[in-house]
């Protein structure tokens, strides 16, 4: 669960209210996961110039033929997670790309990113995109959901089949099982094996192309902090199976991976020596550290969400600059330490009820 999540599930707490607050907003966790989307501050706050520079690259490689790849390169604790993040929900109405977000926790291999897409999709999101392959096959929802579900089970494999030009049976009876059986239908596409999912995966993204004419955004985050504890073994089936993912999507989806600076440079250059370079279109994006100005920014800007609209206080409070750059050289100029040092000292104030804070108190806190 992210912390914006568990916000809005647990709501507000009247012990923050001595600094007009509904909750501490500096969460001690990290603040985005494919489970909630719901972005706790704007990327623009960070990361204003890499935003534009991956819309760009975003914007080239939609337009392309051949596949696209884009490394998102940071340190541990930059925002990453966050920023990919927020580009997918940036892209959620785009009229080019259709998102999927995955976070990878397994060194299952590739297979896992299916795992990771679905969820994303959830049940609600996997009913939508099967209704639009209806509308593109030219059968009305009401006709298949006033049917026997066997029947309409039967019927659409021929159809999709023909209408998209699929070929392969056993993977559409797969994607199609949820008409099959509506409880537990959705369920079932992760029981599936590994060979298949990948298939399912590549299917699902020609559908989307062939329906909604857009090219999928796959955003893969957290492949850094998961490829150490991936055997040797592992790696390789990884990248062979990113190779036939790509040669088998021909184009139709664009790669948005999370980098420590090595791992994309490594992915690539294994990736060409089984393609030449015009084959691929191949960016690089470097997200920048937290500097003092932008820890300003952030922190007003993360206060004033958990205030209200009528709040007369000071924008900082009860933080002030000296105090945030304070907090921002002990971080290290790393945005989740820097959160994490915001948080501790707001809870230390509120359990002491002292409504002022002084860079003293914070010398001693830290």
């Amino acid at each position: 669960m992210s912390y914006q999540c568990f916000i809005n599930n647990v709501g507000v707490h009247p012990r923050y209210q001595i600094f007009q607050l509904s909750y501490n907003p500096f969460p001690p966790i990290p603040i985005f996961t494919f489970y909630d989307v719901t972005p706790l501050f704007s990327s623009i706050t960070l990361f204003p110039e890499e935003l534009e520079i991956i819309r760009g690259l975003l914007y080239k490689a939609a337009q392309k033929q051949e596949p696209s790849i884009i490394f998102v390169e940071g340190t541990s604790g930059v925002g990453k997670s966050h920023f990919l993040g927020q580009i997918a929900t940036i892209y959620q109405h785009d009229s080019h790309l259709f998102p999927i977000f995955c976070q990878i926790y397994t060194g299952g291999g590739f297979s896992d990113i299916t795992d990771r897409a679905l969820q994303w999709l959830g049940l609600e999101g996997y009913t939508r995109l099967m209704l639009s392959f209806l509308e593109t096959a030219g059968i009305s929802a009401l006709e298949i959901f006033n049917s026997h579900p066997y029947v309409v089970f039967n019927m659409l494999i021929p159809i999709f089949q023909q209408v998209f030009g699929l070929h392969n049976r056993k993977v559409l009876e797969r994607i199609l099982r949820p008409f099959l059986n509506l409880d537990t239908g959705y369920s079932d596409l992760f029981k599936t094996s590994h060979k298949y999912k990948n298939l399912i995966l590549v299917t699902l993204i020609h559908l989307i192309w062939r329906s909604l004419n857009k090219k999928t955004l796959l955003i893969i985050d957290n492949l850094e902090n998961r490829w150490p504890y991936f055997t040797s073994l592992n790696k390789e089936y990884f990248l062979i199976n990113l190779r036939a993912f790509i040669r088998s999507t021909h184009g139709k989806a664009v790669m948005l991976l999370s980098d420590n600076g090595s791992i994309g440079h490594y992915i690539e250059h294994k990736l060409k020596d089984h393609t030449t370079t015009d084959e691929m279109f191949v960016g690089h994006v470097k997200l920048s550290r937290l500097n003092v100005e932008k820890a300003i920014k952030l922190v007003s800007e993360l206060l004033n969400g958990a205030r209200g609209k009528n709040s007369k206080v000071c924008e900082l409070y009860p933080f002030n600059r000296e105090i945030i750059e304070y907090l921002y050289m002990k971080s290290g100029q790393n945005t989740r330490n820097f959160l994490l040092l915001c948080h501790d000292v707001l809870e230390e104030l509120v359990r002491l009820g002292s409504t002022t804070i002084t860079i003293e108190t914070v010398r001693e806190l830290i």
